[in-house]
């Protein structure tokens, strides 16, 4: 079962609402998916508080900032690391891109981490379904494929 929480909390907002950290602290769930934008101040703070197993960075067709701010993603999930008491495998998902497209701006040697097979950029499809229909993207026809993605990335990474 897949469940989608989203939540703010003006009284904290560093990091991730109390409810949701105690969400993914729980360990009747065997994966917690967290997607979020963060400001890269915030980002140390929320690997903390939830200690994941897995960090996937998207770089994006026509988001330049992704790929600019990726060395800067891995810098601070690296001197968040010491403050994690799990491993953290991190693995970059390119989004409508080719690794040769964004590598300039990659250093591989901040952070170990794999790059995945890129996926397909779909922004009308994505925009429609997240803004217009308040629902997942792969429910949208033409798209079931991207279910079977992630959870290929989820069944490769299972300890």
């Amino acid at each position: 079962m897949l469940t989608v929480v989203s939540e703010r909390d003006a009284k904290k907002p560093i990091g991730l609402p109390a409810s949701l950290v105690k969400l993914a602290n729980e360990s009747k769930f065997q994966h917690v998916v967290v997607d979020i934008a963060t400001d890269l101040p915030n980002i140390g703070s929320i690997l903390v508080e939830i200690e994941p197993d897995l960090v996937l960075l998207g770089v994006r067709r026509y988001d330049i900032g992704s790929f600019v701010h990726l060395n800067d993603m891995l810098i601070a999930i690296r001197t968040a690391m010491p403050l994690i008491t799990s491993s953290v495998d991190i693995k970059i998902l390119p989004i409508g891109v080719e690794k040769s497209e964004f590598q300039e701006y990659f250093n591989p040697s901040i952070l170990p981490c794999h790059i995945l097979e890129p996926l397909d950029w779909m922004p009308r499809e994505a925009g429609r379904a997240i803004f217009v229909d308040y629902t997942y993207l792969w429910s949208r026809d033409g798209c079931e494929g991207f279910w079977d993605y992630y959870r290929s990335i989820l069944e490769q990474y299972k300890k």
